[in-house]
Protein backbone atom coordinates (compact mmCIF):
# COMPACT_ATOMS: atom_id res chain seq x y z
CA UNK A 1 0.00 0.00 0.00
CA UNK A 2 2.92 2.62 0.76
CA UNK A 3 5.31 1.67 -1.92
CA UNK A 4 4.59 4.32 -4.76
CA UNK A 5 6.76 2.41 -6.81
CA UNK A 6 3.70 -0.32 -7.45
CA UNK A 7 0.76 0.04 -9.70
CA UNK A 8 -2.36 2.14 -8.34
CA UNK A 9 -4.80 -0.58 -9.35
CA UNK A 10 -2.87 -2.77 -7.38
CA UNK A 11 -2.70 -0.67 -4.50
CA UNK A 12 -6.13 0.13 -4.89
CA UNK A 13 -7.61 -3.51 -4.72
CA UNK A 14 -5.12 -4.16 -1.41
CA UNK A 15 -7.40 -1.63 0.10
CA UNK A 16 -10.53 -2.99 -1.18
CA UNK A 17 -9.22 -6.65 0.20
CA UNK A 18 -8.07 -5.50 3.64
CA UNK A 19 -11.43 -3.63 3.92
CA UNK A 20 -14.12 -6.15 2.85
CA UNK A 21 -12.29 -9.61 4.24
CA UNK A 22 -10.56 -7.61 7.31
CA UNK A 23 -12.58 -4.49 8.46
CA UNK A 24 -10.19 -2.22 7.28
CA UNK A 25 -6.60 -1.14 6.52
CA UNK A 26 -4.37 -0.79 9.94
CA UNK A 27 -3.82 2.25 11.22
CA UNK A 28 -0.54 2.76 11.12
CA UNK A 29 -0.08 1.44 7.45
CA UNK A 30 -3.54 4.11 6.51
CA UNK A 31 -1.63 6.88 8.27
CA UNK A 32 1.21 6.34 5.86
CA UNK A 33 -0.72 5.47 2.80
CA UNK A 34 -2.51 8.69 3.52
CA UNK A 35 0.69 10.27 2.53
CA UNK A 36 0.92 8.85 -0.92
CA UNK A 37 1.52 10.23 -3.92
CA UNK A 38 -1.35 9.01 -6.00
CA UNK A 39 -4.42 10.69 -5.56
CA UNK A 40 -6.66 7.39 -6.44
CA UNK A 41 -5.01 5.63 -3.76
CA UNK A 42 -5.62 8.17 -1.03
CA UNK A 43 -9.32 8.40 -2.04
CA UNK A 44 -9.24 4.88 -2.08
CA UNK A 45 -8.15 4.92 1.18
CA UNK A 46 -10.90 7.67 2.04
CA UNK A 47 -13.48 4.78 1.20
CA UNK A 48 -12.28 2.49 3.53
CA UNK A 49 -11.83 4.74 6.10
CA UNK A 50 -15.55 5.85 6.14
CA UNK A 51 -16.40 1.87 6.45
CA UNK A 52 -14.21 0.27 9.41
CA UNK A 53 -15.00 1.61 12.48
CA UNK A 54 -12.34 2.29 15.16
CA UNK A 55 -9.66 4.44 17.15
CA UNK A 56 -7.27 6.28 14.43
CA UNK A 57 -9.13 5.88 11.30
CA UNK A 58 -11.33 9.02 11.80
CA UNK A 59 -8.34 11.22 12.35
CA UNK A 60 -6.69 9.92 8.96
CA UNK A 61 -9.88 10.58 7.11
CA UNK A 62 -10.64 13.97 8.36
CA UNK A 63 -6.78 14.78 6.98
CA UNK A 64 -7.81 13.38 4.13
CA UNK A 65 -11.17 16.00 3.98
CA UNK A 66 -8.84 18.60 3.34
CA UNK A 67 -6.81 17.19 0.75
CA UNK A 68 -5.15 18.98 -2.22
CA UNK A 69 -7.01 16.93 -4.39
CA UNK A 70 -10.66 17.34 -5.48
CA UNK A 71 -11.79 13.81 -5.73
CA UNK A 72 -9.87 12.96 -2.72
CA UNK A 73 -11.97 15.67 -0.77
CA UNK A 74 -14.87 14.16 -2.39
CA UNK A 75 -13.94 10.98 -1.57
CA UNK A 76 -13.48 11.80 2.25
CA UNK A 77 -16.58 13.56 2.46
CA UNK A 78 -18.53 10.84 1.13
CA UNK A 79 -17.00 8.37 3.72
CA UNK A 80 -17.53 10.81 6.94
CA UNK A 81 -21.18 11.15 6.18
CA UNK A 82 -21.56 7.33 5.29
CA UNK A 83 -19.78 7.17 9.11
CA UNK A 84 -22.70 9.48 10.26
CA UNK A 85 -25.38 8.05 8.16
CA UNK A 86 -26.33 10.29 5.85
CA UNK A 87 -27.68 9.33 2.36
CA UNK A 88 -25.16 11.12 -0.55
CA UNK A 89 -27.18 12.31 -3.07
CA UNK A 90 -27.03 14.00 -6.46
CA UNK A 91 -22.90 12.82 -6.12
CA UNK A 92 -20.23 14.83 -7.36
CA UNK A 93 -22.35 17.71 -7.88
CA UNK A 94 -21.82 21.46 -6.44
CA UNK A 95 -25.14 21.22 -5.02
CA UNK A 96 -24.93 17.05 -3.40
CA UNK A 97 -22.11 18.76 -2.30
CA UNK A 98 -23.40 21.37 -0.24
CA UNK A 99 -26.33 19.55 1.21
CA UNK A 100 -24.18 16.61 2.41
CA UNK A 101 -21.67 18.91 3.85
CA UNK A 102 -24.59 20.85 5.77
CA UNK A 103 -26.12 17.31 6.71
CA UNK A 104 -23.17 16.00 7.78
CA UNK A 105 -22.22 20.05 9.87
CA UNK A 106 -25.93 19.19 11.39
CA UNK A 107 -24.95 15.54 12.43
CA UNK A 108 -21.83 16.73 14.06
CA UNK A 109 -23.20 19.55 16.27
CA UNK A 110 -23.93 17.37 19.25
CA UNK A 111 -21.22 15.04 18.69
CA UNK A 112 -18.84 17.90 19.46
CA UNK A 113 -20.61 19.27 22.22
CA UNK A 114 -20.58 15.78 23.67
CA UNK A 115 -17.18 16.51 23.23
CA UNK A 116 -16.78 20.14 25.01
CA UNK A 117 -16.51 21.89 21.41
CA UNK A 118 -19.29 24.53 21.63
CA UNK A 119 -17.79 27.44 20.15
CA UNK A 120 -16.09 27.43 16.30
CA UNK A 121 -12.88 28.51 18.46
CA UNK A 122 -13.11 25.47 20.32
CA UNK A 123 -13.43 23.25 16.95
CA UNK A 124 -10.62 25.16 15.39
CA UNK A 125 -8.52 24.35 18.37
CA UNK A 126 -9.39 20.68 18.15
CA UNK A 127 -9.08 20.40 14.31
CA UNK A 128 -5.48 21.96 14.34
CA UNK A 129 -4.95 19.08 16.85
CA UNK A 130 -6.03 16.29 14.45
CA UNK A 131 -3.79 17.93 12.16
CA UNK A 132 -0.85 17.78 13.88
CA UNK A 133 -0.86 14.30 14.65
CA UNK A 134 -1.26 13.19 10.89
CA UNK A 135 0.52 15.45 8.56
CA UNK A 136 1.08 15.35 4.95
Amino acid sequence: LVDDAWPDDYRIRAIEVLTEMFGGVPVPRARQTAVSGSATVRARLAWSLGRQLGEGGGEILLALARDRDAAVRRCALEAIAERLGVKVLARHTALGDALVTGEVFLRMIPLLAAQGICTLGDARAATEKIYQKVKY
